[in-house]
C-alpha cells in the first residue's frame, strides 16, 4: 500500500462508520474513527489499536459489539483498498 491517508466508509443498517487511516512506509501508523453510528457498539472502537499494532484490518472482533467491529474492519479496508497500486 502506497503511504498516505485514505478515508473509508461502511455501513449495515443502523451501523454506519467512517474513518481516516494513515500508512507511512507500507505500515498502518493511525486509524482514526471519523463517525461511528452504534447504538450499543461503541466497545468496538478499540480494535482500530488491534488494527495498527497488527498493521491489518483483519483482527479479532470486540466481543458483545461484533456487528460495530465488522463495520470498522470494512471501512478501513475500504481506506486501505485506495492505496493499493
Amino acid at each position: 500500500i502506497e503511504d498516505g491517508i485514505y478515508e473509508g466508509h461502511s455501513e449495515l443498517g443502523p451501523v454506519v462508520v467512517d474513518v481516516k487511516v494513515i500508512v507511512e512506509n507500507s505500515k498502518i501508523i493511525e486509524v482514526e474513527i471519523l463517525q461511528h453510528q452504534n447504538g450499543l457498539g461503541q466497545a468496538a472502537n478499540a480494535i482500530v489499536e488491534d488494527m495498527v499494532d497488527q498493521n491489518t484490518y483483519d483482527v479479532d472482533a470486540v466481543s458483545g459489539a461484533t456487528v460495530s467491529s465488522e463495520i470498522i474492519m470494512n471501512a478501513v479496508n475500504d481506506a486501505l483498498q485506495k492505496g493499493l497500486k
